[in-house]
């Protein structure tokens, strides 16, 4: 197989490795969990963030998974949470992310109306 050649000023051409389909097996596993939410309590954003804050705390410092508020940012009643691991070894991921539904299912209780898990690789 051909190897690219990366030109870098004042030294030689350095072979430049190929991504193609031989490595899509040491491609890591990608899994991500959403958390729908609905607040009827809540009665102002700053309600809201104080679920949605929390949550998102929790889960990063218990479980070292990147969190991020990906829906509804301007409605205090309802919110999507997402989560995301990545891991060389699936059933890891796939422990992990059962172990974040479960601590959210117990932090938020009814609060939580839907929860999604997809998964890249």
């Amino acid at each position: 197989m051909a190897q690219a050649l990366a030109c870098v000023s004042n030294t030689q051409a350095k072979p430049v490795p190929q991504v193609g389909r031989q490595n899509l097996q040491e491609m890591p596993t990608v899994g991500t969990i959403t958390f729908e939410l609905r607040m009827d309590d809540a009665h102002s954003l700053k309600d809201k963030r104080h679920y949605v804050k929390g949550l998102k705390d929790r889960l990063r410092a218990k479980f070292n998974v990147a969190v991020a508020e990906i829906e509804h940012q301007d409605s205090w009643q309802r919110g999507v949470v997402a989560a995301v691991t990545v891991s060389s070894d699936r059933v890891y991921a796939e422990q992990l992310l059962q172990a974040v539904e479960k601590e959210a299912a117990g932090m938020l209780g009814p609060l939580l109306v839907d929860v999604t898990v997809e998964w890249l690789a």
